[in-house]
């Protein structure tokens, strides 16, 4: 299972990509205040570095219980909702 995880903690954002072997790719940034923007710039650099497709990521997770603003938390939950429904309506 190749697992995309959005963590935020404060202002600081990782993204990391957890491949089926068990290997990690992150990409790290400090948020200000422009997720959506940075956020798939940042994946698309994240399927580059691991060599996955972002057709073979099976699941996309979110850690945002320490983000520092309300809206941030509600973009990242909505990014990976709308991130895990279409790639179930691919598979």
């Amino acid at each position: 299972m190749n697992e995309v995880i959005l963590t935020i903690q404060e202002k600081d954002v990782t993204l990391s990509l957890r491949k089926a072997d068990g290997n990690v790719t992150q990409k790290k940034w400090i948020d200000k205040n422009d997720l959506l923007e940075v956020f798939f710039e940042n994946l698309t650099e994240l399927h580059v570095d691991s060599e996955i497709s972002k057709h073979e990521i099976t699941q996309y997770n979110i850690d945002v219980e320490h983000a520092a603003g309300y809206t941030t938390q509600r973009i990242a939950r909505t990014i990976v909702s709308a991130l895990n429904y279409t790639s179930q309506k691919h598979t």
